[in-house]
């Protein structure tokens, strides 16, 4: 299991995953992964899981993003946001929001027969020079004292994830079309092209940024869905609530190619990229996405 937070119930060794672990019933020896990134965090997210199973098969991974800011932004901290120094601290209230998705991937053998499934390629980089969000208070630099309880708050630097936002959108777009004939070609047989792609998911850092992505890309409105309008941006799960949203209103079948492009805090800045062939699964209702790794 690869679980994509910022916001775990337990900050020490991981010991969120014992809540997780009782409530989904997983094995003892499940190996448990962490990664305390931000809005791009579902590419390292992936990436794991592939690393894992791709010398396993036939196995299983769940991959779960989830954030819930609400709890660092209670009344009694309101002060520390909307007063902070930086005057950046009412940002991060006014646009993040709670969500969860998750994603169940599992390694099996290619079978020819049938058209491609699952991850077919996913790549991610890091710009350390970058800061889009900071929690600055509670680590060994700056360990939690009496002094600087005001810096137990999430800043995002909006004026900063503007500049970044479509230059980095363009940047994953330019790696797409730089690892297509090699990761995506090879199994759907076809070249690269924006029509054989049936969903373009977008980070919902917000709704200006986003269209702008649109119209730098080229990509037609209709086929990149939007959810930061009505939900706020719920961080490394945005795009996975998109996935299931237009997998429950029909807009994706089986075999379709969908492409996530990915920004956010983590490490500095990432930026991201999957390409998945869909494989839906109805089992239950709140079921998620299943693929096989290749």
């Amino acid at each position: 299991m690869v679980h994509v937070t910022t916001t775990p119930d337990l900050l020490a060794c991981q010991d969120h995953f014992r809540f997780l672990m009782t409530e989904l019933g997983l094995r003892r020896d499940a190996d448990l992964v962490h990664h305390n990134l931000g809005c791009a965090g579902l590419s390292s997210g992936f990436r794991t899981a592939a690393s894992s199973l791709v010398s396993m098969t036939p196995a299983t991974a769940l991959v779960v993003a989830s954030n819930c800011p609400s709890g660092y932004f209670g009344p009694e901290v309101h002060d520390y946001y909307y007063k902070h120094q930086s005057g950046l601290g009412w940002l991060a209230p006014l646009m993040f929001a709670d969500g969860a998705g998750a994603s169940v991937w599992r390694s099996t053998p290619n079978d020819k027969r049938h058209g491609p499934t699952g991850l077919l390629s996913v790549r991610n980089e890091t710009s350390p020079d970058i800061e889009l969000v900071t929690y600055p208070g509670g680590g060994c630099l700056h360990h939690t004292n009496a002094s600087n309880l005001a810096d137990h708050v999430f800043l995002m630097d909006g004026t900063k994830v503007a500049e970044v936002f479509p230059p980095l959108m363009a940047r994953n777009f330019q790696m797409l079309q730089d690892d297509w004939p090699t990761k995506v070609k090879p199994f759907t047989g076809a070249d690269f092209h924006i029509d054989a792609v049936t969903r373009w998911y977008l980070h919902q850092a917000n709704g200006v940024v986003v269209h702008q992505a649109i119209e730098i890309l080229g990509l037609p409105p209709e086929r990149v869905p939007l959810s930061v309008d009505h939900y706020g941006n719920t961080s490394a799960a945005s795009t996975l609530i998109l996935l299931d949203e237009d997998r429950h209103a029909g807009r994706v079948k089986e075999g379709d190619l969908v492409v996530f492009l990915w920004i956010g805090a983590g490490n500095g800045a990432m930026n991201g990229y999957a390409v998945v062939a869909l494989l839906l699964a109805f089992r239950r209702s709140a079921a998620s996405p299943e693929g096989s790794l290749h």
